[in-house]
């Protein structure tokens, strides 16, 4: 009789077992299914747009994800060559193309109305869900006719992350790709 309440007891403790056993299984599977839910709910989705008419030439980057695109690094190129800023960019362009500055300038002193706007991204900065940030916007048909065929020559890879840590790169040159998953923003982004 007491051999067989000991394996019983000994049945009735695998069983216990087993259930904690199955019980831990499925707390990680859910925990993996919330945190995968809470990443979906921050994912960033950064692309570039070029906007082009007649009178008016822009580069957006937009965030369509649903959180926010935290930019951890930031790398801009002419030619291949790094830039501090789109401004220096412009004064390199205008180094480089004397013949239209003159005409530019004559447009201007002939009363011609021009605008160039920009904004460099820069690390640090956050673009929040469902918006687009300008990166520069040229305004005048002499402007639009001079600026966009350089457009060829220009680079910009951005890399952010969620709010999660995950991280992403995307660039202008390749933007009709899907921005590429890394592990980490390197600082050769920067």
């Amino acid at each position: 009789m007491e051999a067989r309440r000991l394996r019983l007891d000994f049945l009735i403790a695998l069983c216990a077992l087993l259930v904690s056993a199955v019980t831990a299984i499925a707390v990680v599977y859910q925990t993996r299914v919330i945190a995968n839910q809470f990443s979906a709910a921050v994912w960033p989705y950064v692309s570039f747009d070029a906007t082009y008419s007649p009178t008016v030439a822009e580069v957006d980057v937009r965030n369509d994800g649903l959180g926010p695109a935290i930019v951890r690094g930031v790398k801009l190129t002419w030619d291949g060559k790094p830039q501090p800023s789109i401004e220096a960019l412009f004064a390199t362009i205008g180094r480089h193309d004397a013949a239209a500055m003159a005409s530019i300038r004559a447009a201007l002193r002939a009363g011609q109305t021009m605008r160039v706007t920009t904004s460099t991204p820069t690390a640090g900065m956050v673009i929040p869900a469902n918006s687009q940030h300008t990166i520069v916007r040229v305004e005048g048909a002499l402007l639009v006719e001079r600026f966009r065929p350089e457009l060829s020559r220009f680079g910009l890879s951005l890399c952010y992350c969620s709010l999660t840590g995950s991280c992403w790169t995307q660039s202008y040159q390749n933007r009709a790709a899907e921005p590429r998953s890394v592990s980490t923003c390197s600082s050769s982004e920067n």
